[in-house]
């Protein structure tokens, strides 16, 4: 098949073995990675893990689609919730784990409220490194100016309001 190999650890431990599917997606226009990890458990790491919000998890792959993507990826994330828990029997469940990518939920738990003036890309550097604890690379960012006051945004909300508005004027 295409895929050559899947990892997934959970809090450093291997959980592959209890993973019957692994959604990975990423948010074209919010720049975010999120997973759904679908488990058929039946060494109820819930508690043994424990598998809970705030664990760490780490999904690698390979994928052979003699293309371009082709290549070892490794992906982090965060767990954020757990859903769909049934009793499949006294001795297994299954459940999906959904997690994300640390901004994402930084993002969903900060809100700006300042006022900004000057380049937007400044200003988007600075939203970034404040509020998201991370840092621009190499990337296009609007040179326009903008001078806004952030009504309580979440900072994705913010940086996308910035740069579209830098890119009007």
């Amino acid at each position: 098949g295409d895929l050559q190999r899947l990892e997934v650890y959970i809090n450093g431990k291997d959980v592959a073995a209890a993973v019957t599917d692994c959604q990975l997606y990423f948010d074209l226009v919010g720049g975010m990675w999120t997973a759904k990890i679908y488990f058929e458990d039946s060494m109820n790491l819930l508690t043994t893990l424990p598998i809970k919000s705030g664990a760490k998890v780490k999904v690698k792959v390979a994928t052979k689609f003699d293309s371009i993507g082709d290549d070892d990826k490794e992906f982090e994330y965060v767990v954020y919730n757990i859903t769909d828990k049934v009793d499949q029997n006294h001795m297994q469940y299954t459940y999906v784990v959904h997690a994300a990518c640390k901004a994402f939920l930084i993002d969903q738990k900060k809100r700006v409220y300042k006022f900004y003036e000057g380049n937007a890309g400044d200003a988007i550097a600075s939203i970034t490194a404040e509020f998201l604890e991370a840092s621009i690379g190499d990337t296009r960012t609007p040179t326009g100016d903008v001078r806004f006051i952030t009504p309580n945004w979440t900072p994705m909300s913010t940086i996308a309001w910035a740069a579209k508005w830098a890119d009007r004027k």
